[in-house]
């Protein structure tokens, strides 16, 4: 069966480790010396701001879990494709790296997910139905 872009982006994600936000917040303050934002500084439009926050607004975070993401996101073409496509990133000495949205209130399989597919490269999907 053939999957659009979509299909293809929700199954990549869902092998994704997945935790609550607020735990990543317990862990940086427990063992703060451990814990550092790695998100790659971007072009600030003038009526955007800098994050505010030490970690995303979003609940969730997550760490990839197979090796050749993984192998991906340890490169610098990889940490600024991710900061293009909205994602911040954090690294601990003991549990890696880890990344979510900071955002709310909007789609993002379309604003977030479906553009990180697509800059890491994959092709899960049929092209015909990527329109």
């Amino acid at each position: 069966m053939a999957k659009t872009i979509e299909e293809a982006a929700r199954e990549w994600v869902k092998g994704f480790n997945c935790v609550p936000t607020n735990m990543i917040a317990d862990l940086w303050k427990a063992y703060p010396e451990d814990w550092q934002e790695i998100t790659p500084e971007l072009h600030i439009d003038d009526d955007e701001q800098a994050y505010s926050d030490f970690l995303p607004m979003s609940n969730a975070m997550y760490s990839f879990d197979d090796y050749a993401d993984i192998r991906w996101l340890d490169t610098e073409q990889g940490l600024i494709a991710m900061a293009e496509c909205g994602f911040r990133i954090y690294e601990s000495e003991n549990y890696g790296r880890f990344f979510g949205i900071d955002g709310a209130g909007y789609n993002f399989m379309t604003e977030h997910w479906i553009p990180l597919y697509k800059a890491r490269g994959l092709h899960w999907h049929n092209i015909d139905t990527e329109g």
